[in-house]
């Protein structure tokens, strides 16, 4: 059916998004695979997660195809159920790529973390993102039983879960989950000694992780005003607006901490060490190091906090 302008404007920040997350990850396979030769599990993560993103936004235009940004009342008992049926696609698309960015994050943690503690508490939300995780897909996936009873409403017996708690226990468990991620770096950050320009490096770069939080929050917003609506196919613009950002910007912000060698080599006196500053660098001038996951045949990687943080 006809776009209508909210439609339209949805969909262009929805391509717009999704080309900064590819930009961020293009930048972060040449800096990472290109120039600092590694590459592991915690890049897959992040390609994996771009897919999806990808994905979202073909999502979100057939969604807008069939109804989203139009009134309830003005679509056909046909149209509704595409637009549920998409609904239902789109929020499968959106939790698994947001739970796969976070696993990046902690796998990057884990390759660059050296101290005990650290490692264990890395471990530990590893586990507790995957469980969440599974959890988030499944019962999203199976939100109703049948499956299809989410979009067709004439299906009897049916059950499905009370969409008002589920979505909020699910946000609020999102939104900690992210400031968790954002603080578990902080202590390894603060404790290591590096030149100021590179320790500064990493504290923007980590502290960019809160501006998810704050995105998540806002979406949150949004999909209380979407539920409690009676014309969801209109106001639920918002809540994909706010997804898709949240989506995007998650990607880009787990990008940036691996972008060192590429931003080293295109602007060397950015982020290099000078005779001014009176603490060392690492032996490849990088404040954050881009070390390949441990193997059975070869050493341990070098990590964050080597020679720098002396076990406790």
């Amino acid at each position: 059916m006809e776009w209508t302008e909210r439609g339209a404007k949805l969909f262009a920040c929805s391509v717009v998004m999704v080309l900064f997350a590819a930009v961020a990850v293009l930048s972060r396979f040449i800096s990472r695979r290109y120039i600092h030769r590694v590459w592991g599990l915690t890049d897959w993560c992040i390609v994996f997660t771009l897919l999806f993103s990808i994905a979202n936004t073909v999502g979100v235009g057939l969604h807008i195809s069939h109804g989203l940004g139009h009134h309830v009342a003005n679509l056909s008992r046909y149209e509704l159920q595409q637009c549920m049926k998409m609904m239902w696609a789109n929020i499968i698309i959106g939790s698994t790529s947001l739970i796969f960015t976070k696993l990046s994050v902690l796998l990057l943690f884990l390759d660059v973390f050296v101290l005990p503690k650290s490692r264990k508490a890395t471990y530990i939300i590893i586990g507790i993102v995957t469980a969440y995780g599974t959890y988030l897909i499944l019962s999203n996936i199976f939100f109703c039983t049948p499956v299809n009873a989410f979009w067709d409403w004439s299906i009897r017996p049916r059950k499905c879960l009370t969409d008002t708690s589920k979505y909020f226990v699910d946000a609020a468990c999102n939104i900690a989950l992210d400031f968790i991620i954002f603080c578990l770096p902080i202590p390894v950050v603060r404790s290591i000694t590096l030149p100021w320009r590179q320790k500064l490096w990493l504290y923007v770069a980590f502290a960019l992780g809160l501006f998810v939080c704050i995105v998540s929050v806002t979406r949150l917003y949004f999909l209380y005003v979407s539920i409690t609506s009676s014309d969801k196919t209109f106001v639920g613009v918002h809540v994909a607006y706010w997804s898709t950002i949240e989506m995007n910007v998650a990607i880009v912000i787990a990008c940036i901490p691996t972008l060192k060698p590429l931003v080293t080599k295109m602007c060397p006196r950015l982020l290099v060490s000078t005779h001014h500053d009176s603490t060392p660098s690492f032996s490849d001038g990088s404040p954050f190091p881009h070390t390949a996951p441990p193997t059975i045949s070869s050493a341990r990687p070098r990590r964050l906090g080597d020679s720098e943080v002396a076990d406790d």
